[in-house]
């Protein structure tokens, strides 16, 4: 009877909300349970009420814990997040956070296996052009490039990748309340090695310019704007004339406006 089960994750949720029974959920094999309820598809009776029990449980169990996070992982729990997020529906809104989670903490490399199989590279790279996403999503792919250097690295700069990288420049997110946290991933990326190019070729020098002059009242924003024009600066050809005239500008206004 599916109005007994959610009375049942109903309260699995909420003993997952204190910390002092995770450890005991966790040794009664509640995580893998769990995953297997997501698996359950559109069409079922209760089914939204059901993922939304189980994905607020495994967010209190997964946020943290890098063991729990891991046996999730080969619990199978990549593929139904994935489902739910393209979905759009509101459940995004619980299961974007547990994937972003995975992403940032999981350090064994056979347990992020299924990260990579399922093609959660690539959405993560979409979400960057999302504007109420884009710096959870860069803060998950600097941590991946730190956490799996060799692997993502060459990702990154390979194909349309360099163009989603300059997206989190764009203007509809420079507005935005979480553009200055979006910069510091992004400052972190540039610093690798064999990105920059990559970047400049997909024309990062006159957004990054629109930027600093656009007139930010927080004086970490243009810090780190400077900062990550400070990576790419060796690499810059700022000796044409239309480059040298935007960077003198752009400088010019930065200083105006400090």
């Amino acid at each position: 009877e599916r109005s007994v089960l959610l009375k049942i994750l109903k309260v699995i949720k909420n003993l997952a909300s204190d910390i002092n029974t995770l450890s005991q959920l966790t040794e009664a094999g509640f995580i893998p349970t769990l995953v297997r309820f997501l698996e359950d598809k559109p069409g079922i009776s209760k089914i939204t009420e059901i993922h939304n029990q189980v994905l607020g449980s495994l967010y209190n169990l997964l946020l943290l814990d890098r063991s729990r996070q891991e046996q999730a992982l080969k619990g199978g729990i990549v593929k139904p997040l994935l489902d739910i997020i393209g979905a759009r529906g509101p459940l995004k809104e619980l299961a974007l956070p547990i994937l972003f989670a995975l992403i940032r903490s999981s350090s064994s490399g056979s347990s992020r296996i299924p990260l990579w199989n399922s093609g959660v590279f690539s959405r993560i790279l979409r979400l960057l052009e999302d504007k109420n996403w884009f710096a959870d999503a860069a803060e998950s792919l600097a941590s991946w490039a730190v956490l799996e250097t060799d692997k993502v690295v060459p990702r990154l700069v390979e194909g349309e990748t360099p163009r989603f990288l300059v997206s989190i420049l764009a203007p509809n997110h420079r507005k935005h309340p979480s553009f200055a946290k979006a910069l510091v991933p992004l400052q972190q990326l540039v610093s690798l090695e064999g990105i920059p190019i990559p970047l400049i070729g997909a024309n990062i020098l006159p957004v990054l310019i629109d930027c600093l002059q656009t007139d930010h009242s927080s004086p970490f924003t243009r810090l780190t704007l400077l900062q990550i024009l400070g990576s790419l600066f060796p690499f810059l050809d700022i000796t044409t004339t239309a480059h040298r005239a935007r960077f003198s500008s752009a400088l010019a206004s930065m200083a105006k406006n400090t």
